[in-house]
């Protein structure tokens, strides 16, 4: 199973966490602060619908980038819709 973290979620945590409602996301800590974790069943048309629900987030409610991580790999998503 393919997992999305979402690292050093904000304090608006619970509005991220109602964004990603249908991917049921945990939220973990991991040395000493909190990550979000979407578990995903390796269907593409998933990962993609996360990150759109991720963007969404972004573009309505979010003040700054939220940093993921998905198959070992680090990105940044960033609220003007760019990304790295």
């Amino acid at each position: 199973m393919e997992k999305l973290t979402i690292h050093g979620t904000p304090p608006s945590a619970r509005e991220m966490i109602a964004a990603l409602s249908q991917f049921r996301p945990e939220v973990v800590s991991v040395d000493g602060h909190q990550e979000l974790v979407v578990g995903l069943g390796g269907d593409p048309a998933e990962l993609v619908a996360a990150l759109h629900a991720l963007e969404k987030y972004l573009a309505e409610q979010a003040n700054g980038p939220i940093r993921l991580e998905l198959d070992g790999h680090h990105y940044v998503m960033h609220p003007d819709g760019g990304g790295a």
